[in-house]
């Protein structure tokens, strides 16, 4: 796992601010991979790279990587997985290699497949190729988003970051923030699609790529792999369930392949206990397992946890979860690199600090729930859609006006601000409707201008509809955390994250096979009778003891729950207080502050905190961030 940067300039040489620029980042990017900095340049082109070493752990495997002919030059953040495989291959074809690593692989891959090489590699992966003969410069991500890249193009130049935030160390950068960005995450938690929190800034989808022909200077964008494909029927019959396992096994093997130690994140829960019992079978030695312990016990797993790793005999490392003070807060705030409000950046910050201390890589259960049906909230789509047809949603959005007063009123119970907050939206989101923050009505009143600020909204609205052509409303509500909570939240999360204290984690439940066998389960071999992902509950019955496996599947989901309202009562009221006083908003030009402070007092004086809870921390994680953002993030220029 790395980070890169690079620069190509239209018309101009790469100067000495390029290269001090280039300096800069590559210094402050340091914790994506603090093993090798390495730059490279030639004419108008300028790449950087900060290495963690987990393949070939050799020089030979520094990047900027070039081929023995000097044609093609790459940086590479991620890991393929395959790259033995396709690597035997190409020797085959009469290629030879100068290193072990997989970068090497890449470049001949394409050399000998052209751009259909990477339909020949399975991995995680966000890369920048230059074909000096060609003139190209080719921008790869990875099928599912689970390696970042933002890019920043115009007339006169296209620069590629690892992180956004890292655009602040150009002296000219326009940093004006997209403010339907904004709304859409005080509504989501996160930022979807792709747009980011700047004007001037995009990432690249998932399953994209992006071609510059450097001398016309025309950028395409291209699909060359789209999730939508896979999708199934809802009519389709059931298909059958054994080779799950196969599978499984398979991407846990693939993702144990390093040069370093590998460990596995373990809840005790179904997904993280399938990884571990696979990863146990594949390995010969013991593999270490890291642990969240909260001192709540309904949000502490330390108890099923220890009983997965004592029954696999794996060494079981506790990290205490509770442990957060504004000091580690600002930091999370920092590494989240755009606004994130997602409480479990916490607890996962914390253990990958703990994970540092032992190893570079774990394994980690991101996507199961979303392939599978496992949250919660997912039976409430279905009663949702079960017991309201159609014409009857539809009326209850026809009174928004009414739904829109219960939202805002503050002697109601959450559930029931929770329904009047689904029924107020002018736009469907399908099953986010059940996670949103602020609803449509609450969301005009924190702008100081009362814009809506819904684009985002629309263009989720816009998706939805699409998907309902191919399958039931009900299917196409769910599918849509595929296509912005995984990519857009999760998996963010889980890079910055883990990537803050540089280790690497990989999630074998996103491999593109299992991808594709998820996708092709109809709805009843996912979920019955409000029991969620039954192909996985099944496994693990095959894997464990009756007594075990009964004690993880009838256990309450937790995810990585966490005591927010604590946090801000507690061990962050000074720092949340700070926030939302008057000089600390008014900085904030676009936002209401009497709105704000507003919500502020109802939650100090609520006995039921729970209803501004997530409000309240998903502000304060916004005002954090954009205290950091007019700081520049500390970066110079």
């Amino acid at each position: 796992m790395c980070g890169i940067a690079c620069i190509v300039n239209r018309y101009k040489p790469v100067s000495a601010d390029d290269i001090r620029t280039m300096d800069v980042i590559l210094d402050r990017m340091v914790y994506r991979g603090p093993d090798k900095k390495g730059q490279w340049k030639k004419d108008r082109i300028l790449m950087g790279h900060r290495r963690l070493s987990i393949i070939d752990l050799s020089e030979s495997g520094n990047q900027p990587f070039h081929d023995h002919t000097n044609r093609y030059h790459i940086i590479f953040n991620g890991e393929i997985y395959n790259y033995k495989e396709v690597k035997n291959i190409l020797k085959q074809k009469g290629y030879t290699f100068q290193s072990n690593s997989d970068t090497e692989v890449i470049l001949h891959a394409y050399d000998c497949y052209g751009l259909d090489f990477i339909q020949h590699l399975n991995g995680m992966f966000a890369f920048v190729l230059y074909d000096e003969n060609r003139k190209k410069i080719l921008l790869f991500r990875d099928r599912i988003g689970k390696k970042p890249v933002y890019y920043m193009y115009d007339e006169e130049r296209l620069i590629v970051l690892s992180e956004s935030k890292y655009f602040h160390a150009f002296s000219d950068f326009d940093s004006k923030i997209n403010l339907e960005s904004v709304g859409a995450f005080f509504s989501l938690q996160y930022i979807p699609g792709r747009e980011t929190i700047y004007q001037n800034v995009n990432r690249l989808m998932p399953g994209e790529y992006i071609e510059l022909d450097t001398e016309k200077w025309n950028l395409r964008r291209n699909q060359y792999w789209d999730l939508h494909d896979y999708f199934y029927m809802d009519d389709k019959e059931s298909i059958p369930q054994d080779n799950l396992d196969s599978i499984l096994e398979s991407s846990v093997r693939q993702r144990l392949v390093s040069d370093v130690e590998v460990g596995v994140l373990l809840s005790g829960g179904i997904d993280s206990s399938l990884i571990a019992e696979c990863a146990m079978q594949a390995k010969e030695e013991p593999i270490k397992a890291f642990t969240v312990s909260f001192e709540d016990q309904d949000l502490d797993e330390l108890y099923y946890a220890k009983q997965v790793s004592d029954y696999l005999g794996m060494e079981l490392i506790e990290i205490p979860g509770s442990r957060i003070d504004p000091n580690t807060f600002l930091k999370i705030v920092f590494h989240a690199d755009e606004p994130l409000a997602d409480p479990a950046c916490i607890p996962t910050y914390l253990i990958a600090e703990a994970v540092s201390d032992y190893l570079k890589v774990v394994l980690s259960g991101e996507g199961a729930d979303e392939l599978f049906w496992g949250y919660p909230h997912y039976n409430r789509e279905k009663f949702f859609h079960k017991l309201l047809n159609p014409a009857i949603i539809d009326h209850f959005y026809t009174n928004r006006y009414l739904s829109a007063r219960l939202e805002s009123t503050p002697q109601i119970p959450a559930f029931v601000s929770r329904f009047s907050r689904i029924f107020a939206s002018e736009h469907d989101l399908g099953s986010s409707r059940w996670t949103t923050v602020f609803g449509e009505s609450s969301l005009h009143r924190l702008f100081e201008d009362g814009h809506p600020h819904f684009s985002a909204h629309q263009k989720i609205n816009d998706h939805l509809n699409n998907l309902k052509k191919k399958m039931s409303r009900l299917s196409a509500s769910v599918s849509l955390d595929l296509f912005y909570w995984l990519p857009d939240d999760l998996l963010v999360k889980l890079d910055r994250m883990s990537m803050a204290h540089s280790v690497e984690a990989r999630a074998p439940f996103l491999d593109q096979e299992l991808i594709k066998y998820a996708l092709n389960l109809p709805i009843s071999q996912k979920g019955s009778r409000g029991q969620t992902k039954l192909p996985l509950r099944k496994l693990l019955g095959q894997k464990l003891p009756a007594e075990l496996h009964r004690s993880i599947v009838y256990r309450k989901k937790h995810g990585f729950e966490t005591p927010i309202c604590k946090w801000m009562d507690d061990e962050l009221n000074e720092l949340a207080s700070h926030s939302f006083n008057t000089a600390s908003l008014n900085d904030i030009a676009f936002l209401n502050t009497r709105e704000i402070q507003t919500l502020w007092n109802r939650f100090k004086k609520s006995g039921d905190s729970k209803s501004y809870g997530r409000k309240m921390w998903l502000l304060l994680c916004f005002i954090s961030w954009y205290h950091l953002y007019k700081q520049k993030f500390g970066l110079t220029g």
